[in-house]
């Protein structure tokens, strides 16, 4: 895993394998502020919205609606991210779950639940 900073004046994602990982359990060096928050789920959430340049809110619960043109919900325990469009939330089963790699062996997914669009 790697602090990586973007070109541009963008800022900076944490990458692993040269991919955003989609865990909790990513751990940052004690030296490396750019997050601003001991919760590893904003390190996650802004090298999302960092590399993708999307405007996203970081959702807090599957109930949460989402108001701006994203919403981003990150399932640490299971690995995963869910990427939901405005106006719905991850309840309302309509959005793009993606898994990163977390750790050394893992393989990219990303699958879109419609079952309520």
């Amino acid at each position: 895993m790697a602090d990586v900073q973007l070109g541009g004046g963008i800022g900076s994602a944490v990458l692993t394998y040269g991919h955003i990982p989609s865990s909790l359990q990513v751990t940052r060096k004690a030296n490396t502020s750019n997050y601003g928050s001991a919760d590893n789920s904003a390190a996650v959430y802004e090298s999302i919205t960092q590399v993708l340049a999307l405007d996203a809110e970081h959702l807090k619960g599957e109930s949460s609606v989402v108001t701006r043109q994203w919403g981003i919900y990150i399932h640490g325990n299971d690995n995963f991210v869910n990427f939901v469009p405005k106006g719905l939330s991850v309840e309302s089963q309509c959005f793009l779950q993606y898994s990163g790699i977390n750790a050394q062996g893992d393989k990219v997914r990303v699958e879109l639940i419609d079952s309520s669009c």
